[in-house]
């Protein structure tokens, strides 16, 4: 197909072939009008028709072809990911001081909705009296495990792990996840893969192009973007030198990762952690984790995340942060990949917690604590949709919860209102509003997530 000078240059031709003494030259009313404007709209609609017929074409390789096409072009499909998270084991004392070794194995309950999930332990724990804290008339001692098998399933919520499987002392009488695993990611489909191996050859050998940034966001090998949103230069919003050469990528990216490493500190008695942003530290006597939430580089690995100490010296930190943040900078700024004349910076974006509090009425015949699980599986699957810039209206909430089988109709107070209600909260926040929402927004940096601890679900 012809390019845009090609089309400019028939459309003179054929303009000077009427009539020889027709002026085409820049700056008339033939160029600018008869030649110009028709010569972008063809080249408009030749591009259309390439992307068009080069899909069609793309569309009919087998998962082999396109495996062998996306190598040639050095875009390896992404391949399937076990899930991560935390885990705690409870024992009934410390003394003498118990081991749970690398490997041991933990799962999920057979009568869970997330059912015979299996996860191994990353590295020992050691329970002893002094590193263990003491809660509700246990002794807790956390680590992290990773998921037996790759994929999706083992991104499970909070308390869903309670069994443990290999054989450990005796005094070791529970397990829980205190928090969701993350991170499990499936084989990458056909559409997807063909989808990213389109951006890239629409973005062209310039890695400059708007398009190779996303590309770049889209392929890491490991660091999966569930959904991003780019601040260009000049745009006002874009906290770091918003009229200079910067751009700030909000992401949806989530893999906790703990490190312990032996920090120093500095003139103002700080520990800096070598990777951030930092998520949470693991219970250190003396030392107090401070959170970067409002500078330019705040929730990336430039944050400004430290730990505060009262005396200076030399201390082991065992903390988790979110190592997708990290790998992504780090792909970003590879040179092989880095914009030459952009700094790029990745950050996490903002969760939105909500909470749903609803009285149900339940038909006759079902269990109260299995329909009461269910809402609340509809609920964090409508919720948790992991994109930005969305609206949740209450009469969403109403149709998502009278939609689970066994829910009869929701309750009215005794005026005949609606008795549900949505509350959110920022990061930041201390507690819910008291006011309940009708509607509920997030921004083009704010993501929602559901808070199944404090959502109450009423049945009766």
């Amino acid at each position: 197909m012809k390019s845009l000078n090609e089309i400019i240059d028939s459309l003179k031709n054929a303009i000077k072939s009427k009539n020889s003494q027709f002026n085409v030259n820049e700056g008339t009313i033939i160029n600018d009008i008869l030649i110009n404007v028709p010569a972008q709209e063809i080249n408009d609609l030749y591009t259309e028709l390439g992307n068009v017929s080069n899909k069609v074409l793309l569309n009919n390789l087998t998962s082999d072809e396109l495996d062998s096409l996306g190598s040639s072009l050095f875009i390896p499909r992404r391949v399937a990911l076990p899930s991560k998270g935390k885990i705690i084991f409870r024992a009934l004392n410390v003394t003498p001081s118990i081991n749970i070794p690398k490997g041991t194995l933990v799962g999920t309950s057979s009568f869970s909705i997330y059912k015979n999930i299996s996860f191994t332990l990353d590295s020992d724990i050691t329970m002893d009296s002094t590193n263990s804290r003491f809660v509700g008339g246990y002794y807790e001692g956390e680590g992290f495990a990773t998921c037996t098998s790759s994929g999706t399933s083992g991104n499970i919520p909070a308390n869903t792990i309670s069994l443990i499987v290999s054989a450990l002392d005796s005094r070791v009488v529970g397990v829980y996840n205190p928090e969701s695993f993350s991170g499990g990611a499936d084989l990458e489909s056909d559409n997807d893969y063909l989808n990213r191996i389109l951006l890239l050859l629409r973005s062209g050998s310039s890695i400059g192009t708007l398009s190779y940034l996303r590309y770049l966001i889209e392929s890491h090998p490991s660091a999966r973007v569930l959904d991003y949103h780019v601040y260009l230069p000049n745009n006002p919003k874009l906290k770091r030198n918003p009229y200079g050469d910067s751009i700030d990528v909000y992401v949806i990216s989530k893999l906790e990762s703990q490190v312990t490493e032996t920090l120093s500190t500095d003139d103002y008695n700080h520990l800096i952690p070598s990777h951030k942003p930092v998520f949470s530290l693991s219970p250190t006597s003396g030392i107090t984790f401070v959170p970067d939430w409002d500078s330019d580089f705040a929730r990336s690995s430039k944050s400004l995340d430290h730990f505060e100490v009262s005396t200076s010296g030399s201390f082991e930190v065992t903390y988790t942060y979110n190592k997708n943040i990290e790998d992504l900078q780090n792909w970003i700024d590879d040179p092989d990949h880095k914009p030459l004349t952009l700094d790029v910076l990745i950050k996490e974006a903002k969760i939105k917690d909500v909470k749903v509090v609803v009285w149900i009425i339940k038909k006759g015949g079902y269990d109260t604590d299995t329909l009461r699980t269910n809402v609340l599986t509809s609920l964090k699957n409508f919720i948790n949709s992991n994109k930005l810039n969305q609206n949740i209206y209450l009469s969403d909430i109403v149709g998502v919860i009278e939609g689970v089988d066994g829910v009869d109709y929701i309750d009215t107070d005794v005026n005949g209102e609606l008795r549900i209600s949505l509350y959110s909260k920022y990061e930041k926040d201390t507690g819910y509003p008291t006011q309940a929402q009708p509607v509920l927004t997030t921004n083009e940096i704010e993501y929602f997530m559901l808070d199944e601890l404090n959502s109450e679900i009423n049945i009766s």
